[in-house]
């Protein structure tokens, strides 16, 4: 009692006890949410990539998760506890019904993010289902509340949330300790930590490092194009290189043109198509080969594609898939930021698409490996450059406006919806009008700025290597596997034809100790690798750089292209659009130093002059020699090159639920 005689117990708390209890129960419950979170999305990854890097990465994971949560949650607790503060009792209400308020808000925006994000897409049932049993927990956290301080002085909540949030503060601190060391902090500025250099292994087989920039083209890069500033370091490393200026893909999306690379084989002999998405067993792999002969083998891909589901990594004994790596690191308050398209409020909040992880893993996968362990073969499949072009905002300022900016992360979803699938679908199905110039523009820029962040990423990958003393014995292969057509042609993405948006690549071999530059400017394919490898690390005939000159001087190149997805054939197939059903026929592209010629199966032709330029004017009538010329060497090389036939049902082409659902968010397979 005081000494007026009043029950201290009912009277109304200050404004500052109200908000220091609402502070509490935002704290208490950010750490409940993070922990629920952090747990589901790690027991989500390990299911398709093992324990160990998800458990490896759950600290800093629920850093960026309890931080953001805590940022939204405690001023919000704090806010309504004020609020509340005049209907204090002894029985607790004020934190029951904080408590209960919070749980409910919380709900309301974590779990549609969380189904979302779960399910790929916004599940109502699911989501009302969540909302339901949010509700309940907070009906049930009131009436617990109320009871427990009922039962004793009125302090009770008061207690356990000050005694909760003391350990909640505690584990925010150490994991955001763990945060700032982490790739998951700030992607755009990340650097893995120096190291001393590893003492020899007295071991004169090199290692291997092959890198692909998934989807990147070579005329958007300083190498190819040196008005562009998008790849200084690569421009670079070009001075010690040989560099590939004709470079050609064997296909014109992952699956093939990866496995040609990685068996010496067009994508006639090895049979991968949109159709046909698996390598079948008995083809050999470059990884097999080096496996074989004592090379440690391991893959670090971002594209689902580059992974067991397809067999192209075949031989390689670990396989890494990164791209499995990206639901741990994603939670509901990020994907509320990248659906309202809202600029992220803090760099945890921005990411990449994967790199500065995937660089994170090599370097603890090469400290952790033993100096008996042989030589490395490293395969890394880095993906910013594909559709959505997620790059950190440090690297955006690099090449759109600051009045851009905001525009850039309103494309990957808010705008039109979904990115990848707009892209892919609705522009090349229905034709381009509904996306203005501006924005068409804006895509490209952050096209390139996709391009500019990986050249950083490749940067540190090397000097990864060098920091290990592993970098002078090191192959070092930088490649790209197709290209994009951003607009081109009247279409985007790399689903449909073989013009040389989709077709040119980039091709970089350096072996150890060379100081001077080689540029080869005949054609040459992606499939060429696989022999350029085997020679640089066993010393096995053949190489780019080998053979006669003369022989190569009429180097001639072929790309296959299979049609597209089957359910993009069925879909077009229905519709009466010429243009559409052009584009679902098989078409095959020659070319040499000086024309390139595509044929289709719907019997039309086109010719162009490489030196001309982009393949808008078709000279198929104005040079009938050349076309013909060209057209000779497509029908020898389809009579003398061994089609690929499965034996018998091969059941290994179908791809998983999974894979199935991660390609459909890259916008491929179609609706």
């Amino acid at each position: 009692m005081t000494p007026d005689g009043t029950d201290s117990s009912r009277r109304p708390p200050s404004a500052a006890a109200a908000i220091r209890l609402g502070l509490r129960i935002g704290l208490t419950l950010s750490f409940a949410a993070a922990v629920a979170e952090t747990a589901a999305a790690v027991a989500l990854t390990a299911r398709h990539l093992g324990a160990e890097w998800p458990l490896r990465l759950a600290p800093a994971v629920f850093g960026q998760v309890f931080l953001t949560h805590a940022v939204l949650w405690c001023p919000l607790g704090g806010l309504l506890a004020w609020a509340l503060r005049g209907r204090a009792r002894a029985d607790g209400t004020p934190a029951a019904s904080v408590t209960a308020l919070l749980l409910v808000v919380l709900a309301a925006v974590a779990v549609p993010a969380d189904v979302a994000l779960a399910t790929q897409e916004g599940n109502r049932t699911l989501v009302l289902g969540g909302l339901a049993v949010a509700a309940a927990l907070a009906a049930g956290s009131f009436f617990l509340i109320r009871r427990a301080a009922a039962r004793g002085d009125g302090r009770g909540p008061d207690r356990f949330f000050g005694a909760a949030s003391v350990v909640a503060a505690v584990a925010l601190i150490a994991s955001f300790v763990v945060l700032l060391r982490s790739p998951l902090f700030d992607a755009a500025s990340y650097r893995v930590a120096s190291t001393s250099p590893e003492a020899s292994t007295g071991d004169d087989r090199p290692d291997v490092l092959w890198v692909v920039l998934d989807t990147a083209r070579p005329d958007r890069m300083t190498v190819h194009s040196p008005e562009l500033a998008t790849t200084p370091f690569l421009a670079e490393w070009a001075e010690r290189s040989i560099v590939c200026d004709q470079a050609v893909s064997n296909g014109i999306w992952t699956a093939p043109t990866h496995a040609s690379m990685f068996t010496g084989r067009s994508v006639r002999e090895h049979g991968v198509t949109f159709a046909n998405p698996h390598l079948a067993p008995d083809i050999p792999t470059v990884a097999e080969a080096l496996r074989d002969a004592g090379w440690t083998t391991a893959t670090f891909s971002n594209n689902p594609v580059v992974s067991p589901a397809t067999g192209v990594t075949r031989g390689f004994e670990e396989q890494h898939a990164v791209d499995h790596l990206r639901p741990v690191t994603h939670f509901s308050l990020q994907h509320l930021v990248e659906t309202r398209g809202w600029v992220p409020p803090f760099p945890w909040l921005d990411p990449d698409f994967g790199a500065a992880i995937t660089n994170w893993m090599i370097a603890r996968w090469l400290d952790e490996r033993d100096a008996s362990d042989g030589p490395a073969f490293v395969f890394v499949n880095y993906m910013e450059a594909h559709a959505p072009y997620t790059v950190p905002g440090r690297y955006r300022r690099m090449f759109l406006d600051a009045e851009e900016i905001p525009r850039s992360y309103e494309l990957r979803e808010k705008a039109y919806g979904d990115l990848p699938k707009v892209l892919n679908t609705r522009f090349n199905m229905e034709g381009g009008a509904f996306l203005p110039d501006s924005d068409r523009e804006l895509l490209r820029k952050q096209y390139d700025a996709t391009v500019r962040y990986l050249d950083d990423r490749v940067r540190e990958l090397i000097r990864i290597f060098e920091e290990r003393g592993r970098l002078d014995r090191t192959v070092v292969i930088f490649s790209t596997d197709h290209g994009e057509y951003l607009g081109d042609h009247g279409l985007w993405g790399h689903e449909f034809l073989t013009y040389n948006e989709l077709t040119r690549v980039l091709l970089m071999l350096r072996e150890p100790g060379r100081t001077e530059p080689l540029r080869i400017t005949t054609p040459v394919l992606a499939s060429e690798l696989h022999d350029a490898v085997l020679a640089a690390a066993l010393g096995a005939p053949g190489g780019i750089a080998a053979g006669d000159p003369a022989e190569r001087a009429g180097a001639v190149a072929v790309t296959e292209y299979n049609g597209p997805w089957p359910r993009r054939i069925a879909a077009i197939e229905e519709l009466d659009d010429p243009r559409l059903q052009h584009l679902i026929h098989p078409q095959l592209a020659v070319q040499d130093r000086s024309y390139k010629l595509l044929v289709s199966t719907d019997g039309t032709s086109e010719l162009y002059d490489l030196a001309a330029g982009p393949e808008v004017a078709d000279l198929s009538g104005d040079l009938p020699a050349e076309r013909e010329r060209l057209a000779a060497h497509l029908r020898t090389w389809a009579e003398t090159t061994p089609e690929f036939r499965p034996a018998g049902d091969d059941s290994a082409a179908g791809m998983d639920a999974d894979t199935v659902k991660r390609l459909e968010a890259l916008g491929y397979l179609g609706d």
